[in-house]
């Protein structure tokens, strides 16, 4: 039972996300941003910051499986909604 949950498991979050080539059916862009976490170090809380890098993505769709993907800003650019990527 427990190895049948496992493979399952396994193979469900491997089969997930963007396939390699497709259709680009949607764009997004993620702007550069700074979160704050805060660190107990003995009695003091420590702010750690974390920078964020900007993000250009596709969404893609094979006809079966959709997703997106990470892309360079060049290639973010250049396509637009309806080209085939890659």
């Amino acid at each position: 039972m427990r190895r049948a949950l496992l493979i399952a498991l396994v193979f469900g979050v491997t089969a997930c996300g963007a396939p390699e080539a497709g259709v680009v059916t949607g764009k997004k862009y993620e702007k550069p941003y700074t979160w704050v976490e805060f660190t107990q170090v003995g009695t003091v809380q420590v702010p750690v910051f974390h920078d964020e890098p900007e993000q250009f993505k596709l969404r893609i769709s094979d006809g079966e499986d959709e997703g997106w993907v990470s892309v360079p800003a060049f290639t973010w650019e250049r396509k637009r909604v309806g080209d085939d990527y890659p």
